[in-house]
């Protein structure tokens, strides 16, 4: 290969040369500075500017000095002596001969010195480059143009990009303005390999857009076609540098940039960009390119690695953005994962398959294997183009794909798939599991059909793959336990098996020649024997998960294990790899067949030394589960699988292992297993005594007198015995030695997990132990000292442990030295050593309270280090002895309580499950409560309620306490039965919310403790707060128990002498159940306690109580009443929490010449409370009724302003509130007729008012400007121009006030706009011609408040021309269109010089709105609120816009939907709008008929012509007016498949009839091949047609309802066609006439019932597609339902309905359509009871599984408060129908 080389410089400087200038400039940096001559003088380069003659010079001599400045900043120094860029802007017009390159770098030079570091000359050069702009564009766009020369491109490039950095603005004019057609653009960014090159400026331009981050600016670029692809085109030939900023730019400033939405993304990084920055992975920079011009292959290009890596790294990362970011990038998320036909990720498919090979490549590589991540649905793809790279052949390449294939399976977790699980069905997610995980084509390609590999290796390689797809598949499988129901995870499971049984290879298959290796094969390729078999046996675990028929074929018998597990270590490099192998062998094996392995077997004889070995030498659990499992299979330790560890965990004592420990341990196994019967039955013997039973049924006994059930709890509490291993230990140490270090280790551990010890010590005085341990065993078994036993051994971790938990205070310490890695049960085992300790001691009577915080401890420390499991719990919490003293009586005397409840509050805390254990802690206290309260007094000190609500009882124990305490009525007058009380009420109420069924407690028990409740609160003494809490969730939860309650219970909750919220509480819950229990309390005690009184009072208001009463209690609260209207800041918190009954009250009683004498004077008040203001409004509002005077009326409105004054000092959110109480007042005022002369404008106040109400009204509080607006009307006389000029200048000068204008439709902008007009209206003077771009900008034409508003306005203004200049603003933009063409933030006046042509206004309509008010344009010119387009404003638009004089292209008229809006303007009521519709259409025909280019004109001539037949006196009838509307859109799209028959439609005939529904038999039964769009085209005119009466009288004449109610129960028609059928009966039913014409004459209940039960009879899966179908139906029924009311529909209706509750589709109805049912019953129910019969309803509840209704039926509605229910709830109807039920 040739390789270019750079030649070298044929003038090489030699060292004379080099001595020579050295010398020479070390002269001229001696020279005195001051002596050098200036090259330029500011002054003198601005008089040369002056003069003819010297202006190139001087321009030239600037660019010189600037060009070589050596630090000296003479632009700067040209500005602060009066220069500009105008000036030298002007030299151009003054000197033609003037090269505009010299001025243009000059001004880009000027441009960026301002930019860093001259903020004081910004306006001037702002200014100057708008002169620029104006004046010399087309010298700029001459200048990129072909005809200019390299420097001019440079030049103005290097200004455009100066401008762009300046200012915004100017970006988005540049944009514009300049001619950046694609011929300049391919000519600026063409490659040339130079350095500074024209692509390098226009690079540097590109990305000062970027980076100027201006939405609008980058928005205009981004939409520029080939602006960016044709940069990111030559990419591959520029610098390192340049790419990686160009591509960083775009990464940070494009995709990261939240402005910038997907689709324009997608747009700008379409498939050809995309592709071309994939391709930058091969970048090889400017000598490509010089290789590509001499036809060399850019492969013998030398490439600057470094330079090469940062070209990739900077691409990977922008990639890794574009393609693997849901937020950022250009992916979706494919729900079907790839199942579906659709490619929701074209774009990133064009990726992968632009990359060649990614896999041998470590950016593409990686890049591939994240967007797989991020988009599974590709995978496939990859697995496809994978394939024919992993045909099995021992290469480094293919090894490579090998490698890729595991770390995209690796990277396809199953967290990549949770998003869309829910949406496929268990067929749908193996399908895709399999494709993810195991995918077939890869294992095709890998493995031989025949199951015979050509290589060893090659079969060791590809196991390595199969092992890395189980292991995914198995983690799919896993979290599918998650993601299903046990019954689809089954089957999940089962089709995974099938699937990997299938294609997966045989047990014996991988095992078989394993030992056989390439001899010859390269090092790098090899893979070891051992590693092969972790592998295998890897796969062997996955196998026995998944699919365990696949290792049929392996057996001990025919592998020959033994032989195996011995030669093994000889393969193995390590002897811990060997021992791990070992394990893994036999597990396997262990878990093919446990019969091979138990104890009278050759075969257990060999392994259970060697895995105990293993185990030995590597702690490892691995090797314990092992041993665990062959233990266990023995059947020797059946009911004490707690003890196998310790057996196996004294191998690990022993300071070096003992092969004859190992032999001994298998000899005692065998003896025991041998003889196991006679064993158990002597241990049965043993563990029979009369000490052993009595201890175990102590707790027991006590429990059942409790009367409580505990079998469920027995299982769990019980004493731990020895397994018959023990027997066989000491048989075998009759006859033979044994270490010591191993038996003490293990008897000493059975001891620790003894609940009953006489056992194990019967058996150390029989046999022979060492005196240590009996010693140990003995004094701790009888009233001995506390002993630490000292093991002796390798684990001396025991000595020192028990030392430090028994004798010492520094166990914290001793704690954080101990290495629990020492084995994996060390803190098991420590664990029941410390319980033993505290059990035994609790036993002994000696509780010993640093022992018991030793303990907890270290249970706290086991917790803390996450070393706790959840087995651990067992040893604590069900220990038979801890739990006999646990006694919650004596808390405070009992270590053994103290110490239980720590320990649950700790793993409760931790979220350790622990509730099976708590059952019998639970009946422990139940059992202690119960004493409790039987004798109160002994125990009034106890804290009750926290162990209570620590514990939690069930439903059937607060029912017994609640009983029991009850039958003692004496003893509830103590605190700690109240609490107890207290609490079981509330529990069975919160029960009660998760469990329905679940029945109160009987009557007599409320009644008895209500009883008691009266008698505590006569006392005054208990703190009953938690009782009333309690009293009022119980009687929310079954309110029909309010009948059993005491009825001196309301009294003497209000005969408490303080305030007590939660007795007010259930007082007010009391009356709103039952007034009439008002009539036992005391008025006048009452009205002393205002806490109390007002929210009774709000009540009393609320149930219309009889007004002798409220009066009364308004005479009683007279006093206090005053007091609190003249001095609010004294009021206490009830005031401000109840005043709604209050000023009710005030309103009804209060006499008027009170009322009117607070009107009298200008209240002033020290602070506004908003009861105070809502009292001042009743009073106020109930003195203008009656009638003020006008100075009343001022001084009311002056009081109020006060009021609004105060709270705007505080600028809290009371405003509103306050605002609307003063407008309700100023609203009465503007009603009373007599009222004149109001003025209050002079008062100093109302400055500050308007100015306070215009701040915080247009930052959002609409009630403020609302307020304003009415007052300004009520004070319009009174006010000067001035004042109301200075108004609107606050208003529009406020900084909100462009933005809430220029937003969509909202409250806040409706009261800005009528505030607006109302100062408008009352001062008209006040308009001006500036307002009229903001109005115009702020209008979206729409059929709403605002928009009617703004109208208004425009109309005001257009009515006043020579005021308001309006016509300069025609024809009329609106909108967006409007702030861009009128730059609201810029000068309008510049903007107003371009008009606006008719394209710029049509291209403001948008597709969907056009559409949307075809079918929705309000016909009474009513305000609606679907998305339309007011005709109002449009009409006189197009009419100016077709004037004679008006240049028009008649085709944008039509396509833009202006002539659709202009017909449907013929159906309005209004004739002057069919009359202005008629008017534009003879425009328009105006216009076609003299245009004479059009090929369709005489297709819009016909069009027009068949319109203005008839009359403009009579309006269209709907359908027509649609149907011509659609016809007029779709005749502007040949292609669409309606064109050709409504074009022979319109010319078919000589006069077309609109009187009915147009063609309608000709498109309903049409035989073209599009008939069924031609069908759906006449049923949804149909359907948008139905509006009014007369049309659906037109509709009933036309036999419409006949043809397609035999079409819907015909073949014919699909699923789409009844939904529109439906959709048409809708819009009938929606109109009364139409209901009652098609029930009389069409038998309309009778189809829709037929239609139901068409439906119903269908398959399963036909009725899921025709769910849809009955969810109309059903809407259709009630819109029935509300205009018939007789018998006979109410029966029908009820009938179908009952047919769907009844049916299976009934439980798959949205929320919605039950509510509708539900409704239309509830509906019939009122007209019609007698249809409700107990079956119906019975029916009803038995589909709807309604907790409040099942109430109802079973308790009865009475005390029941229907008004509290949720009017949004499914169910609301249906409660409100069980409720009328049940009270008739």
């Amino acid at each position: 290969m040739e390789v270019d080389e750079d030649e070298p410089h044929p003038k090489t400087r030699t060292k004379k040369h080099s001595h020579a200038t050295a010398e020479q400039e070390t002269q001229n940096a001696e020279s005195p500075v001051s002596k050098k001559a200036r090259t330029f003088s500011p002054k003198e380069f601005r008089k040369h500017l002056n003069q003819d003659n010297q202006r190139i010079t001087a321009l030239k001599q600037f660019l010189d000095a600037v060009n070589h400045s050596n630090g000296h900043n003479y632009v700067l120094e040209y500005l602060e002596n009066g220069g500009n860029c105008i000036e030298l802007l002007q030299t151009l017009e003054l000197d033609s001969t003037i090269p505009p390159v010299q001025v243009f770098e000059l001004v880009a030079h000027i441009l960026l010195n301002i930019t860093a570091n001259g903020a004081q000359y910004h306006n001037a050069a702002y200014e100057a480059c708008r002169y620029m702009l104006n004046n010399y564009l087309a010298i700029i766009n001459k200048m990129i143009s072909l005809s200019s020369s390299t420097q001019e491109r440079k030049v103005c490039l290097k200004l455009l990009t100066a401008m762009v950095t300046f200012s915004t603005a100017l970006a988005k004019d540049i944009l514009v303005n300049v001619s950046f057609h694609s011929t300049n653009v391919e000519l600026l960014v063409k490659s040339t390999g130079e350095e500074n090159s024209v692509r390098d400026h226009f690079i540097h331009f590109l990305t000062a857009f970027l980076v100027n981050g201006s939405y609008p600016s980058l928005s205009i670029l981004l939409d520029k076609k080939g602006f960016i692809s044709s940069v990111i085109k030559g990419l591959r030939f520029d610098a390192a540098d340049t790419v990686c900023v160009v591509i960083s730019v775009m990464k940070n400033h494009i995709l990261q940039n939240q402005a910038v939405s997907k689709t324009m993304k997608m747009k700008v990084f379409n498939t050809l960009v995309v592709r071309d920055i994939v391709n930058l992975y091969n970048w090889k920079g400017p000598a490509a390119l010089k290789a590509e011009r001499k036809n060399k292959s850019s492969q013998l290009v030398v490439v600057d690695e470094y330079s090469k890596s940062k070209v990739s790294e900077c691409v990977h990362d922008f990639l890794l953005v574009l393609c693997t970011s849901y937020k950022q990038g250009v992916i979706f998320k494919d729900h079907s994962l790839g199942l579906s036909k659709k490619n929701q990720n074209a774009l990133m498919y064009t990726v992968l398959e632009s990359l060649e090979r990614p896999w041998e490549h470590s950016y593409a590589g990686d890049l591939v294997i994240k967007i797989c991540a991020a988009c599974p649905d590709l995978a496939k793809t990859v697995w496809t183009s994978l394939k024919s790279s992993l045909e099995p052949r021992l290469t480094q390449k293919w090894l490579n794909a090998l490698s890729f294939t595991k770390n995209l399976i690796r990277e396809l977790q199953p967290s990549c798939v949770e998003f869309c699980v829910a949406e496929l069905s268990v067929n749908q997610l193996a399908q895709a599991i399999q494709i993810l995980a195991t995918p077939l084509p890869i294992i095709k390609a890998v493995v031989p059909e025949t199951r015979k590999f050509s290589s060893p290796m090659i079969k060791r390689h590809v196991m390595s793959l199969l092992l890395e797809m189980l292991s995914r598949l198995y983690s799919y499988l896993d979290a599918s336990n998650a993601w299903l129901s046990l019954e689809n995870h089954l089957k999940l499971k089962t089709f995974t098996a099938s699937y990997v049984a299938k294609h997966f290879l045989g047990a014996d298959t991988i095992l078989s020649e394993w030992e056989v290796a390439d001899a010859d094969c390269d090092i790098a390729l090899k893979i070891s024997d051992e590693k092969y078999l972790e592998t295998a046996f890897d796969i062997f675990d996955l196998y026995n998960a998944l699919v365990p028929q696949l290792l049929d074929s392996l057996s001990s018998t025919s592998f020959e294990l033994t032989d195996f597990l011995l030669n093994l270590p000889g393969r193995c490099t390590s002897n811990e790899t060997s021992l791990r192998l070992q394990v893994k062998t036999v597990n396997i094996f262990l878990d093919l067949d446990p019969s091979d392995f138990v104890p009278d077997t050759e075969l257990f004889s060999f392994t259970v030394p060697l895995m105990l070995r293993c185990y030995y030498e590597t702690t490892d659990t691995n090797a314990l589960t092992v041993l665990n499992k062959m233990l266990k299979y023995t059947g020797i330790f059946e009911g004490c699988f707690h003890e196998i560890n310790i057996w196996i965990n004294g191998v690990l004592n022993l300071k070096h292992f003992d092969e004859g420990v190992a032999q001994a341990l298998v000899e005692i196994l065998r003896s025991t297993a041998t003889n196991i019967v006679e064993f158990s039955e002597e241990l049965s013997q043993l563990n029979a005594t009369e000490s052993v039973k009595e201890d175990f049924s102590l707790i027991l006994e006590k429990l059942k007198n409790t009367n409580l059930t505990v079998e469920d709890d027995c299982i769990i509490i019980k004493h731990k015995f020895l397994s018959p291993m023990v027997l066989g230990l000491f048989n075998h140490l009759k006859e033979a030695v044994l270490s010591k270090h191993y038996v003490n280790f293990v008897l000493i551990n059975l001891f620790h997990c003894q609940t009953q010890v006489q056992v194990l010590k019967e058996f150390v005085q029989r046999y022979e132990v060492a005196s240590n341990l009996k010693d140990y065993v003995l004094n701790w078994t009888r009233q001995g000292k506390v002993v630490c036993f000292k093991l002796k051994g390798k684990i001396r971790v025991f000595d020192t442990f028990s030392e430090a938990f028994l004798l010492r205070n520094d166990f914290a310490n001793e704690l954080t030295e101990i290495n629990f890695n020492t084995y994996p049960d060390l803190a098991l085992d420590l664990l029941q050593a410390s319980i033993f300790y505290v059990a035994a001691l609790v036993n002994r009577g000696e509780s010993i309270e640093d022992v018991f915080e030793n303990c907890f401890k270290y249970v706290k420390h086991l917790v803390e280090t996450k070393l706790f499991r959840d087995s651990y719990v067992e040893v604590i919490l069900p220990h038979p002895t801890l739990l006999k003293h646990f006694n919650l009586l004596q808390l405070h005397k009992s270590v053994c309580t103290k110490f239980l409840l720590d320990v649950i509050i700790l793993l409760l805390g931790a979220g350790f499950d622990i509730e099976r254990y708590l059952k019998i802690y639970k009946e422990k206290l139940v059992s202690a409560i119960l004493k409790i309260v039987r004798k109160p007094k002994k125990y009034t000190c106890l804290d009750v309620t926290s162990m209570l609500r620590r514990f939690g009882l069930n439903y059937d124990q607060c029912c017994t306490l609640l009983v029991t305490i009850s039958d003692l009525p004496g003893n509830s007058s103590y605190q700690v039965v109240l609490n107890v009380v207290s609490y079981a009420l509330e529990r069975l109420a919160s029960l009660y919310e998760s469990a329905p069924d679940l029945e109160p407690v009987p009557g007599r028990v409320i009644k008895k403790l209500t009883t008691a409740f009266v008698e505590i609160n006569k006392n005054q003494v208990l703190d009953v707060t938690s009782l009333s809490v309690a009293l009022q969730e119980y009687f929310q939860a079954f309110p029909h128990h309010i009948k059993h309650l005491d009825k001196e219970l309301l009294p003497s909750l209000t005969n408490f002498n303080d305030y007590i919220p939660e007795n007010t509480k259930l007082a007010v819950l009391l009356l709103e159940r039952n007034t009439r229990w008002f009539d036992s309390v005391n008025l006048d005690e009452l009205c002393k306690k205002k806490g109390l009184l007002l929210p009774i009072l709000d009540v009393l208001i609320d149930k219309g109580t009889d007004e002798n009463v409220l009066n009364e209690v308004f005479k009683n609260f007279q006093i206090p009443l005053n007091k609190v209207l003249v001095k609010p800041q004294k009021a206490g918190p009830h005031f401000k929490n109840y005043h709604k009954g209050l000023a009710a009250l005030t309103q009804k009683f209060m006499p008027l010449e009170k009322c009117k004498s607070f009107a009298d004077k200008v209240q002033k008040f020290e602070v506004t409370e908003l009861f105070h203001v809502k009292l001042l409004e009743s009073i106020f509002g109930k003195a203008i009724e009656d009638g003020v005077t006008s100075k009343q009326a001022s001084n009311i409105i002056l009081t109020f302003v006060h009021l609004l004054m105060t709270v705007f000092k505080r600028s809290n959110a009371a405003n509103e509130d306050v605002a609307e109480c003063f407008n309700n007042l100023v609203l009465k005022l503007l009603q009373s007729e007599a009222l004149t002369n109001v003025s209050v404008t002079q008062n100093q106040v109302m400055k500050p008012y308007f100015m306070y109400s215009l701040k915080y009204g247009v930052s959002g509080q609409a009630s403020l400007l609302k307020c304003l607006r009415n007052l300004l009307i009520l004070l319009c006389a009174s006010i000067e121009k001035e004042e109301a000029k200075s108004i609107l200048d606050m208003l529009l000068s406020h900084s909100k006030f462009l933005d809430v204008v220029l937003d969509e439709h909202s409250p806040l902008k409706l009261e800005v706009l009528l505030l607006f007009l109302t100062l408008c209206q009352q001062w008209e003077e006040l308009m001006e011609r500036c307002h009229l771009p903001v109005l115009l900008a702020g209008y979206r034409a729409m059929v709403n408040p605002c928009d009617r508003a703004i109208w208004t306005l425009v109309k005001m203004y257009a009515s006043k021309p020579a005021q308001t200049h309006f016509e300069d603003f025609k024809p009329f933009l609106w909108g967006k269109a409007a702030v861009n063409h009128y730059s609201l933030h810029q000068d309008k006046d510049m903007s107003l010089k371009r008009q606006p042509k008719m394209r710029d206004v049509l291209d403001t309509l948008e597709e969907d709105k056009v559409l949307s008010t075809i079918v929705s344009y309000p016909l009474n010119e009513e305000l609606g609120e679907k998305q339309s387009y007011d005709l109002n404003f449009f009409l006189p638009l197009f009419s100016h816009l077709l004037a004679p004089e008006q240049q028009v292209q008649t085709y944008t008229f039509t396509r833009s939907g202006a002539l659709s809006l202009t017909v449907v303007a013929l159906s309005n009521e209004n004739q002057k709008t069919r009359e202005a519709a008629c008017h534009v259409l003879s425009r328009f025909h105006f216009h076609v008929d003299a245009n004479q280019r059009g090929k369709d004109n005489l297709l819009w001539l016909r069009y027009v012509e068949a319109v203005l037949v008839r009359c403009p006196t009579k309006k269209l009838n709907n359908f027509s007016a649609v149907y011509l509307a659609r016809m007029a859109l779709i005749l502007t799209q040949p292609t669409h498949v309606m064109y050709v028959p409504l074009s022979q439609h319109l010319t078919a005939k000589a006069s077309l009839d609109f009187s009915s529904v147009p063609e309608l038999y000709t498109f309903l039964h049409s035989s073209d091949v599009n008939y069924k769009e031609r069908r759906i085209f006449i049923l949804e005119l149909l359907r948008d047609g139905l509006r009014t009466e007369k049309d659906a009288t037109d509709f009933l004449h036309s036999m419409a309802f006949k043809l397609f109610s035999e079409l819907y129960n015909s073949s014919l028609a699909d699923t789409e066609t009844r939904l529109l059928i439906l959709d048409i009966v809708k819009a009938v039913c929606r109109i009364p006439l139409g209901v009652k014409i098609l029930y009389a004459n069409s038998s309309l209940l009778t189809q829709l019932y037929q239609m139901v039960d068409r439906v119903l009879v269908l398959p399963q899966k036909q009725k899921q597609e025709e769910k849809c179908c009955v969810s109309k139906i059903i809407s259709i029924l009630l819109d029935i339902a509300r205009t018939l009311q007789d018998t006979h529909t109410n029966f029908m209706v009820l009938n179908t309905l009952l047919g769907v509750v009844k049916d299976d589709i009934f439980h798959v109805l949205s929320e919605a359509d039950l509510k509708i049912i539900f409704e239309a019953l509830y509906m019939i129910c009122t007209r019609s009871r007698e249809l409700f019969t107990s079956d119906v309803l019975d029916v009803l509840l038995k589909n709807c599984d309604d907790k409040f209704c099942r109430y109802v039926v079973r308790y009865g509605c009475n005390f029941i408060d229907v008004s509290k229910l949720n009017v949004s709830d499914k169910n609301y109807y249906l409660r409100l129908l069980v409720v009328a039920v049940a009270k008739s």
